[in-house]
């Protein structure tokens, strides 16, 4: 999954044993997170663009290619 920092102001992604280790995103900034990464918190103001690239066997996307077979990869 990756957040996208859209205009607006700093958000902290805070992660890790107690959420005890942090990064800033600031305007424009992109952070990944794995899914391994496990817990974290979103903390600040602004708009954030949330993403993830799904399974393959995942239903929404079987549903997206079946309906626009044109994009699909």
């Amino acid at each position: 999954m990756y957040h996208s920092n859209i205009p607006g102001a700093k958000v902290s992604v805070a992660y890790g044993d107690q959420f005890a280790q942090t990064e800033t995103l600031s305007r424009g900034q992109t952070l990944v997170l794995p899914a391994a990464l496990g817990a974290y918190r979103i903390e600040g103001e602004g708009s954030l663009l949330f993403s993830y690239v799904p399974d393959p066997n995942d239903e929404a996307w079987q549903a997206w290619k079946a309906a626009n077979p044109e994009s699909a990869l």
